[in-house]
């Protein structure tokens, strides 16, 4: 989801992280649009399923 992060080019990052960082906290709408967002991509199982992929992984291998 785009609206859960702010991408700023390298060259200009040194310019315009301050000025992004204080708009997001002067902005509780904006906030709150990134957190929706993010929820939505979020996977709060998401160390359990890796390690169990790795154990199946691991499993498949001959050692």
């Amino acid at each position: 989801n785009q609206s859960a992060a702010v991408i700023l080019k390298d060259e200009l990052l040194q310019d315009e992280l301050f000025l992004v960082i204080k708009d997001i906290l002067l902005h509780e709408s904006k906030r709150q649009t990134m957190k929706a967002a993010m929820k939505t991509l979020s996977n709060p199982n998401a160390a359990e399923l890796i390690a169990s992929q790795l154990v199946e992984l691991a499993g498949e291998q001959p050692l």
